[in-house]
């Protein structure tokens, strides 16, 4: 089961005191006449953002949080090679409070999930992983989920010859640091519109000098593509509600990846990552090149 190979990886770095708690945990989960589990929830995004259930008929406080009694239910956890089969399902009410936020506002990001399972008065960390996406079905939502390891077993990004650049600005590779301030401004919101946000500070940069950057509220609560910048106007990727008037945030200047921008804009040209001048015939077609 899932929880034994947790456990013993716990147990096995864990002090005296960590130990012993686990056994006596393991004692309840094995009796066929104490066991009494109860499972704690805690979703997280961005270390800034939490939302604790649990399958309590009372408040439960683990580790300085409370995590509030609901209707849940989840899926068998299963562990294999399969991603699809290592997917747990956790059916909650429509009007969950995670689930509602998620209508709300579109999952930026990665949203966690952690498990914790209590006997007694001990607990351990049963499960983790992360929020693959949420289903709705007539009364109730059923928020999909997978196991953490399950990214690990996702090819990796192999770098490609092409005339544009493909390194992302403010890269390790493309040494322009997010924190440089010739690169981004700080100001606050005037009017909102949707999409469309007003800021005084966006006029100081020429027309342009902001799509494909970042828009982000101090306060975290939302980070977007910028998609369009125009005097003091700029239009980010997605509408959220958490960006009002008056809130400050910080925003990046955008690149579109070629080399004259590289040069003017960015004063980087040595670290420019495309290969404009590749010939337009391919050497690898197997017939004559000249």
């Amino acid at each position: 089961m899932a929880w034994q190979l947790l456990t013993s990886s716990l147990s096995a770095s864990s002090n005296l005191s960590g130990d012993l708690a686990i056994f006596n945990y393991l004692v309840y989960e094995q009796s066929e006449i104490y066991s009494e589990p109860v499972e704690l929830y805690l979703f997280n995004r961005a270390d800034n953002e939490y939302w604790s259930y649990t399958s309590s008929d009372t408040i439960i406080t683990y580790d300085g949080r409370d995590y509030n009694p609901i209707l849940i239910r989840r899926s068998d956890i299963i562990l294999d090679s399969n991603s699809l089969k290592t997917q747990i399902e956790i059916t909650v009410a429509l009007d969950n409070s995670f689930v509602r936020n998620s209508i709300k506002e579109p999952i930026e990001g990665v949203v966690r999930l952690t498990i914790y399972r209590k006997q007694g008065n001990n607990y351990v960390t049963y499960w983790k992983g992360f929020i693959r996406g949420i289903s709705f079905k007539s009364n109730t939502s059923v928020i999909i989920c997978n196991l953490k390891s399950d990214s690990l077993k996702r090819g990796g990004l192999m770098r490609k010859y092409s005339r544009q650049c493909d390194l992302p600005l403010f890269s390790e590779l493309c040494t322009i640091s997010k924190s440089d301030s010739d690169y981004y401004v700080t100001g606050t919101i005037n009017t909102v519109d949707g999409v469309e946000i007003n800021a005084t500070i966006f006029s100081s940069k020429i027309d342009g000098w902001f799509v494909g950057g970042i828009f982000k509220l101090d306060n975290g609560n939302c980070t977007q593509k910028i998609v369009y910048h125009s005097g003091t106007t700029i239009k980010i990727a997605r509408s959220i509600s958490a960006v009002q008037a008056g809130l400050t945030f910080t925003a990046w200047a955008g690149c579109d990846h070629l080399k004259a921008t590289c040069k003017d804009k960015f004063n980087n040209k040595l670290n420019y990552g495309g290969q404009p001048y590749l010939p337009n015939k391919n050497p690898f077609t197997g017939d004559a090149v000249v």
